[in-house]
């Protein structure tokens, strides 16, 4: 999958940011609970890969969706993506921040 390794970096940089700031296990808790919501509804994966969807109106299904719920580091991800053109590459980011969060990244 082409979008692996950078998907991969941005999870990465996200589960550091929430090490230094003593918020990993609440951010680990929101990246399972994003993966599991993407991956659980269809409709949703198809709206965030597609590139006819502008992904300032994904970010804005995925703020309805998440915010209140999950840690702000966490929303942050969605800004992110978005300010790099990255938002299809969502799905793919979050399936590698659910990695165990004890391991070294």
């Amino acid at each position: 999958m082409k979008d692996a390794r950078p998907a991969l970096r941005y999870a990465k940089a996200i589960l550091n940011l929430a090490k230094e700031t003593s918020a990993e296990t609440e951010v680990n808790a929101d990246m399972q609970l994003i993966a599991a919501t993407i991956s659980e509804n269809l409709d949703l994966g198809v709206m965030l890969k597609s590139p006819v969807i502008k992904s300032s109106e994904k970010k804005k299904v995925l703020n309805s969706l998440f915010a209140g719920k999950t840690h702000v580091i966490s929303l942050g991800m969605f800004d992110l993506l978005q300010e790099n053109k990255r938002m299809s590459m969502l799905p793919v980011s979050y399936t590698h921040l659910t990695l165990p969060t004890n391991r070294e990244v």
